[in-house]
Order: structure tokens, then sequence, then C-alpha cells
């Protein structure tokens, strides 16, 4: 785990000491970003997914997957930020008891 920590910090290092002033940073902010980003793997109701689906955009989440595990039940994928993540399944839960 420390090498791979000790390898990324050297890239990052590297990415940055090549880019002249003049060159955007997009390279190296998705590199730190990809870090960031979690998957949240949940079972959830059809109406869950679609509340879901539609509000991901707004939390700055994407859809991974989605399958259907059966009955009224769907397997959704979220990537995005942890809070991100947190906060749009806060949402679609406290929604969903209205």
């Amino acid at each position: 785990m420390k090498a791979k920590i000790l390898l990324l910090s050297l890239a990052t290092l590297l990415l940055g000491a090549c880019q002249s002033e003049n060159e955007p940073t997009e390279a190296f902010n998705l590199l730190q970003k990809s870090e960031s980003m979690a998957e949240r793997n949940e079972f959830v109701t059809n109406t869950t997914a679609a509340m879901i689906q539609i509000n991901a955009p707004r939390y700055n989440c994407e859809i991974v997957e989605t399958a259907l595990a059966g009955g009224d039940k769907v397997r959704i994928c979220v990537k995005g930020a942890k809070d991100d993540l947190d906060a749009l399944f806060d949402y679609v839960n406290e929604a969903g008891k209205e």
C-alpha cells in the first residue's frame, strides 16, 4: 500500500513538473478527483432507483450500473464523492418518506 501511495505521489509530481504555465491543469485535477471518488451499491425499489437517476447529476454523481434484482428491487451502482453520495441517498430517502 505504501508503494502504491509513493508511486502515485511521484506520478503527480512528474505531471506537475511537465506542464508549462500556459498548459491547463485538467489532467492533474482529474487525477485528484478520481482518487476521492467512491462507488455505492444499493438494492432499492424501482421508484427509488428512478429518483436516484433523476437527481444524480444534481449531486455531482454518476450512475455506473443498474440491474434488475427480482421483484420490485433494482441494484444500482452510483459513483461520486462520498459526501455527494451521502447527500444524494439522504435526499432520496427523505423524499421517499413523504
